[in-house]
């Protein structure tokens, strides 16, 4: 996190689930079991395309708040 690469998670407990709605990044975020995970991966990395510097910016404000 603290190179600013964009980033999705993929989970199945909460540690991920935390990080990325610490981040705000909700829509970046896949549970191991759902059944359209094909889908939701293919949306996400569309995403992280599109949106790199957008969610860099959360992944900077989060790792600023943790260090703090």
């Amino acid at each position: 996190m603290p190179a600013l690469v964009a980033s999705a998670g993929i989970t199945m407990d909460e540690r991920i689930r935390n990080l990325m709605n610490e981040r705000g990044h909700p829509e970046l975020l896949m549970n191991v079991d759902d059944s359209d995970l094909e889908a939701r991966t293919l949306e996400a990395l569309e995403i992280l395309d599109r949106d790199s510097e957008r969610i860099a910016d959360g992944i900077a404000r989060t790792v600023v708040k943790n260090l703090n």
